[in-house]
């Protein structure tokens, strides 16, 4: 399938922020429109489940048009990714229910991309099934709050040419959910026949039980004024004595208890693995972590740090990971903090387009097998001139021999 790339997470929105926000269009029920709402058993069903999860979340770059040609890229996606591409490819592509979308957040827009939105997408106004949606170019949020029950729907090309745009790539822009659902979830959407249609269930689970209201205790007999003042009068200083005596006791006890709670408090566990300005951290030692990846795998340039702080605490970055940077079309260059001390095998590799990497550590000890391997053939690695021939000595042990070093600085 020939078309332009485009994103999904450009939007749950750009269509509909061209369409008015208001109810959908549900009202428009002709017989056989009505016939569309009818899941039928002879045909494949795509299950959205958010019975268990009712947050779920896409990091990273939603896939592309293309990909969803792709089965082996997009059954690789975890089962909430698929989830969020797959009600993004319904919503932006065909409006299935961008008229619904009302926004919380107005998109704001670099590059002819959406980069930071919010809002909520209605998926049935009647039932109160809401998707609440929050995107960034990191990541993707849905939360579906406190919606319950299920929403059913057959999804026909005949359903989707009356809901998808007309425009120049009208005819692939219906196909979309259809590539998507057997690239997905791996089921025959009638794509080799020519009988585009599927089943879709969003489940958003069911509804809480509330326990059974407690037994009321009966409220205390009134007593009159004058028997009041008759037992205040007739309760002798003993008696009196002995409560102050015991309140006393109370307070003494409760104050304990109360430092002792105050004392057990426990402090939040730290994240192991985090993601910090698009960058992605896995906590290896005490203080320190190792750079995994990039959210964005067509970013051009990487600066590893040579320390990150996350959880108001601050870790040096000591290693590149394997395949930290590997395949990374658009990179051309990297700078590697002073504070890495290994690179991890294939670290760069197939990152055609690299042509630098400076390397500020003067501790490095190790660089893996094929760190720097089918990258771009005049690439150069910049290192001191102090660590040249400790640095050359590291690359020929990974057989990166062939790699031009190049002295800088002192």
């Amino acid at each position: 399938m020939k078309k332009v790339v485009k994103r999904i997470c450009n939007t749950l929105m750009a269509v509909a922020v061209a369409t008015s926000m208001l109810s959908f269009v549900g009202t428009q029920a002709s017989a056989a429109e009505e016939s569309t709402n009818t899941v039928k058993e002879s045909i494949d069903t795509v299950v959205i489940d958010f019975s268990k999860e009712k947050v779920q979340v896409f990091k990273g770059t939603q896939p592309s048009s293309e990909d969803l040609d792709k089965g082996e890229t997009m059954s690789q996606l975890s089962q909430e990714a698929k989830n969020i591409a797959f009600i993004s490819v319904l919503n932006y592509y065909n409006e299935l229910f961008g008229k619904n979308t009302i926004f919380t957040v107005n998109p704001e827009w670099k590059d002819g991309k959406v980069v930071r939105a919010a809002g909520n997408i209605i998926i049935d106004k009647e039932a109160g099934q809401t998707i609440h949606f929050e995107m960034d170019e990191n990541k993707t949020i849905f939360d579906v709050g406190s919606s319950t029950g299920v929403y059913e729907k057959l999804i026909t090309r005949e359903l989707l040419d009356r809901t998808t745009p007309q425009g120049e790539d009208h005819a692939s822009d219906v196909l979309m959910p259809f590539f998507g659902a057997e690239a997905m979830f791996g089921i025959d959407a009638g794509i080799n026949s020519g009988k585009y249609c599927f089943n879709l269930i969003i489940d958003f689970g069911k509804a809480e039980e509330k326990p059974a209201d407690e037994e009321e205790t009966p409220a205390p007999t009134p007593v009159k004024e004058e028997e009041k003042t008759t037992k205040e009068e007739t309760t002798t200083p003993s008696t009196e004595k002995k409560e102050d005596q015991q309140k006393t006791t109370e307070t003494e006890q409760k104050a304990p208890e109360t430092e002792k709670k105050a004392e057990t408090v426990e402090t939040a566990a730290l994240d192991t693995e985090f993601e910090e300005n698009g960058y992605s951290y896995k906590v290896t030692a005490d203080g320190e972590v190792s750079f995994v990846t990039v959210a964005d795998k067509k970013v051009k340039s990487v600066n590893i740090p040579d320390s990150v702080t996350h959880q108001n605490v601050e870790y040096k970055v000591t290693s590149v990971a394997d395949k930290a940077l590997y395949n990374c079309s658009k990179l051309k260059s990297v700078t590697v903090g002073a504070n890495v001390k290994t690179i991890g095998a294939s670290a760069f590799a197939k990152s055609k387009k690299l042509k630098t990497v400076t390397i500020k550590s003067a501790s490095l000890t190790s660089i893996g097998k094929k760190a720097f391997s089918k990258n771009d053939k005049k690439l150069v690695v910049k290192v001191s001139k102090a660590n040249y021939k400790k640095y050359k000595k590291l690359m020929k042990k990974s057989g990166m021999s062939s790699v031009k070093l190049k002295k800088i600085g002192k």
